[in-house]
C-alpha cells in the first residue's frame, strides 16, 4: 500500500455494514491516515464531500482477528 491508494477500512470483524472509504495520505508505523470519502454505519451511507474529515486505521495484520478477516481492502 502507498500514499494515494483508496481503501475501505472495516470497523468490526465479521460486519460488512460499518466501514469508511478514503484516500491514503500518510503511513506511519502501523497506522494509515486517510482523507474520508464515505462513512457507512449499519448500512447507512454518509458521503463526505469537500470536507477535511480524516480517519486513521491500523494496517492489515496488526489487529486481533486480522488473520481471519480482511479489515483493510485496497479499492484503487
Amino acid at each position: 500500500m502507498k500514499i494515494g491508494t483508496v481503501i475501505k477500512a472495516f470497523d468490526f470483524p465479521g460486519h460488512d455494514d460499518c466501514y469508511m472509504i478514503g484516500k491514503v495520505i500518510s503511513i506511519e508505523g502501523d497506522y494509515i491516515t486517510c482523507d474520508t470519502w464515505e462513512i457507512v454505519f449499519e448500512g447507512e451511507k454518509n458521503i463526505v464531500k469537500g470536507s477535511t474529515h480524516r480517519f486513521r486505521t491500523v494496517k492489515q495484520g496488526c489487529m486481533m482477528f486480522d488473520s481471519k478477516f480482511q479489515r483493510v481492502v485496497e479499492l484503487a
